[in-house]
């Protein structure tokens, strides 16, 4: 059965959760509890069953739906995981969302029987800052350009690239995208570069601070036509060379396993801290 998500619901789904605390996840505590009251009531679903010991989030959000969000991992809680999915799945297709997508443990995910044909896998990875790079190139600060020609930078490398996540996009959903590449943070950050050549930008990379002595990368892009030239690799170098005279300790970032991008990271030394899968499933 699915129900509309209320505060009395919100309880029982909190007891289920705890009742079936997969190894590893964190608790609900009181703040994290809040947090979900103010996400959830009034604005989503739930599948379960009548005894409410298995339960599927199914989040609305930008014309699209999410199960199990960030918060659970992706993982149906409880009994009956496939069940759960199978009716979730069925109020997508009768629903006029544009996408479902369901993000979680690839391991776990790969047991189950489920209906959503479009996967991905996508890898945290993390390197140890221990030594700097010589610099071959001179950079420029993201703050020194237009927020129009990033965004235009952005859209034509990852239009012709091979990045999964930005072809299932429809055009309004790129454009909202960018505020998930959080530039408010980058924008503000002194290892946020991008790479000119002959005075054109052909690319940049956004840094944030993200945890104690470590810096995050959210986005890396070139222009198709100066990609496969060693420009990605040469901009990644001025990065960690910067971020380590700076003090940081570490660096970390995310990208699926089957972008180019991923053998780059793994040759400069990055490292996959955990994998998760993306499942997605579009209306025809």
């Amino acid at each position: 059965m699915i129900s509309t998500i209320d505060e009395l619901i919100l309880k029982r789904i909190v007891v289920c959760y705890h009742d079936n605390l997969p190894e590893g996840f964190m608790v609900i505590d009181e703040a994290l509890q809040h947090r979900l009251k103010k996400a959830l009531v009034g604005k989503s679903y739930v599948v379960h069953d009548e005894g409410f010991n298995g339960f599927l989030i199914i989040l609305p959000y930008d014309r699209n739906i999410a199960f199990n969000p960030w918060f659970f991992n992706g993982y149906p809680i409880g009994s009956f995981p496939e069940k759960l999915l199978d009716e979730g799945i069925n109020f997508f297709e009768q629903s006029s969302y544009n996408r479902v997508e369901l993000i979680g443990d690839a391991k776990y995910l790969a047991s189950k029987k489920i209906d959503i044909p479009f996967a991905y896998n996508y890898k945290d990875m993390i390197k140890l800052l221990k030594v700097g790079y010589k610099e071959k190139y001179e950079f420029s600060h993201v703050h020194e350009y237009d927020l129009p020609i990033l965004k235009a930078i952005y859209h034509e490398a990852f239009s012709a690239g091979d990045a999964k996540f930005y072809k299932i996009q429809n055009p309004t959903e790129r454009k909202g995208f960018w505020k998930y590449l959080n530039y408010d943070k980058a924008v503000e950050d002194p290892c946020s570069l991008v790479f000119e050549i002959d005075d054109k930008p052909i690319g940049f990379i956004f840094i944030c601070p993200d945890g104690h002595l470590n810096r995050h990368i959210s986005c890396m892009c070139i222009l198709p036509e100066y990609q496969g030239l060693g420009y990605g690799g040469e901009l990644l170098k001025a990065v960690l060379n910067r971020a380590y005279k700076l003090g940081d300790e570490t660096i970390t970032l995310g990208t699926e396993t089957t972008m180019k991008a991923y053998q780059l990271y793994k040759k400069f030394g990055f490292v996959d801290i955990k994998e998760k899968s993306y499942y997605i499933k579009v209306h025809s």
